[in-house]
């Protein structure tokens, strides 16, 4: 099966893009009982999505799935165990991930934040302790660091090797 097919079986079997039926499931990833921290991902590019939600399962990562920043903001308000945001700078929809960073980091002050962008880093937007700005293309093992420098995660590198030599598709 080639990779690109992969990529798109799991954005269905995880509702990120409507299944045929138009029966997704939005905002969902895997759930174990017990499960203290969440990683938000928000990105409307599938492909880049399904790769992100590859590398966090590989990490043993939970997640949630927002494909903008509208949908972030109501899976925030819904859930308490958003423990990191994950998001894309440019998204269709009422809120960039430039505007969510920010309203973020005056709701949910506690939540740290990594932008993404295959861009420059925005100009003149003010980074602070609990933010960081990761420019694409990246690789697994630089994702799940950044999720390490804010406390996501156990330590380690993700499980497979082959995940190592993997880059982010670009948008």
């Amino acid at each position: 099966m080639s990779a690109s097919r992969n990529l798109l079986d799991k954005s269905l079997r995880y509702g990120i893009v409507p299944e045929r039926t138009g029966q997704g499931k939005s905002g969902e990833g895997r759930s174990r009982i017990g499960a203290a921290v969440v990683v938000l991902v928000v990105e409307d590019e599938v492909l880049v999505r399904a790769w992100v939600i590859d590398v966090l399962e590989e990490a043993d990562l939970e997640f949630a799935v927002a494909s903008n920043g509208d949908e972030a903001v109501r899976i925030l308000d819904k859930r308490s165990d958003i423990g990191i945001v994950f998001t894309d700078v440019n998204m269709p929809g009422s809120i960039d991930g430039i505007s969510l960073a920010k309203l973020v980091r005056g709701r949910w002050p506690a939540i740290p934040v990594i932008l993404t962008s295959a861009l420059a880093v925005p100009s003149g937007f003010i980074f602070d302790e609990r933010m960081i700005f990761m420019p694409k293309p990246y690789d697994a093992t630089k994702l799940v660091e950044a999720l390490q420098a804010f406390g996501i995660g156990g330590g380690g590198k993700p499980r497979t090797n082959t995940l190592d030599r993997r880059q982010l598709p670009r948008d």
